[in-house]
């Protein structure tokens, strides 16, 4: 039986999304239907080729190729460090690297922003500065780009763990200009913390960019701000009524009615209960201080459940 308690890594399909791209260089096709049904062969359900190897590969490429096999292990296997040490020896320009060592090898925040200042500083170097101007707006989209852009979100939250606050959102306020698109979920993390530092005005463009989002995180963000601007009126209950229709767990978290298992068990947050108490669950460590440290907040869910 498989082990559902290992979650998927999105990371471990870039050396397949690698491959795709050197093969892809080495013919000349004259339409973008040509090419798709030259890859039909190699990737779908109805697939008949092994995809290829890339070939000769540059350090980095072998670098990141051990990051792929990293990915694949369980977060605490001790493998996943000597793959990494391994990698930095091939390529110290390696970014990946540099957040395994940190996430399973540092042990204090001050060790882990090191490690995330490195892996930025590495996943810079290895990049156009071109693509700084001319690739904003689908930065993501670039295979190339994505350890650095991991590396900058890993660094944000290092540093606002050692309540260098300002800076940790200056780096999200970067990766929404250079990837609005927003793939790595930033927004969902930054809008509370914006609202932590009473930047509201920030929040409510974010709030508004991302509109269409009907996540439950965006919900009760929304509901938080249109408290923090308007106080107990008519829009912010409207906000939390249809909050709680999304995600009730939420507010059995935020009013302590539910225990919260310990951040730093993996095992339990990986095994913890159904979506939504997962989904609640995730809103709460993205966004529970905002609601705490806004005055009267949780006070004002209590009164509008009351009048439900």
């Amino acid at each position: 039986m498989a082990d559902d308690s290992k979650k998927f890594d999105r990371r471990i399909m870039e050396k397949s999304m690698r491959d795709i791209h050197k093969l892809l260089e080495q013919h000349d096709f004259e339409s973008a239907e040509e090419a798709n049904a030259f890859l039909a062969d190699y990737i779908g359900p109805n697939a008949t080729k092994e995809l290829p190897s890339a070939g000769e590969l540059h350090p980095l490429d072998k670098a990141q190729d051990l990051m792929h096999e990293a990915w694949d292990l369980e977060e605490g296997d001790k493998h996943r460090i000597t793959l990494a040490e391994q990698a930095l020896a091939l390529s110290p320009d390696c970014a990946d690297a540099y957040i395994i060592l940190a996430e399973d090898k540092a042990e204090k925040p001050e060790e882990k922003l090191d490690y995330f200042e490195k892996a930025l500083a590495a996943g810079e170097r290895v990049l156009d500065p071109k693509l700084f101007d001319e690739e904003v707006g689908h930065f993501w989209g670039i295979l190339e780009t994505r350890p650095y852009m991991r590396a900058k979100e890993a660094l944000a939250d290092a540093l606002w763990v050692l309540d260098r606050r300002s800076e940790s959102i200056e780096h999200c306020l970067e990766m929404l200009r250079l990837n609005p698109n927003d793939n790595q979920g930033i927004r969902y993390w930054l809008i509370p913390r914006l609202m932590v530092e009473k930047r509201t005005q920030e929040a409510e463009k974010f709030v508004n960019d991302y509109r269409e989002d009907r996540m439950t995180s965006w919900m009760y963000n929304r509901a938080l701000l249109s408290y923090m601007q308007k106080g107990n009126r008519t829009i912010p209950k409207r906000n939390l009524k249809k909050a709680l229709e999304s995600n009730a767990t939420v507010v059995a978290f935020l009013l302590g009615l539910e225990e919260l298992p310990d951040p730093n068990d993996s095992f339990a947050l990986n095994n913890y209960g159904s979506s939504e108490e997962n989904e609640a669950l995730a809103y709460i460590f993205e966004a529970g201080e905002a609601w705490i440290e806004t005055e009267g907040a949780l006070e004002w869910i209590v009164e509008t459940l009351r009048n439900l």
